[in-house]
């Protein structure tokens, strides 16, 4: 913006960074990214319970682990 001299002081750079990190972790942690995360680890554990290598209650519980490191992380 012309004569908009927020961008030349500390403040203002500081600002704009931290402006431009939010909008980069808002769009990594958007329900629509975490929610194909989710999809594809159910999609990768539920196979060793559809071939018979795992129950239903291990498959379970590894997906339940996954996710939850997966949003302890975005955290």
């Amino acid at each position: 913006v012309p004569g908009d001299t927020k961008a030349t002081t500390l403040s203002g750079i500081i600002a704009d960074v931290a402006g431009s990190k939010y909008i980069y972790l808002m769009d990594e942690a958007s329900p629509r990214a975490v929610e194909n995360e989710i999809s594809e680890i159910i999609y990768e554990e539920s196979s060793a319970y559809f071939e018979g290598v795992k129950t239903e209650e291990e498959v379970a519980k590894i997906i339940q682990s996954r996710v939850q490191i997966l949003l302890d992380e975005r955290k």
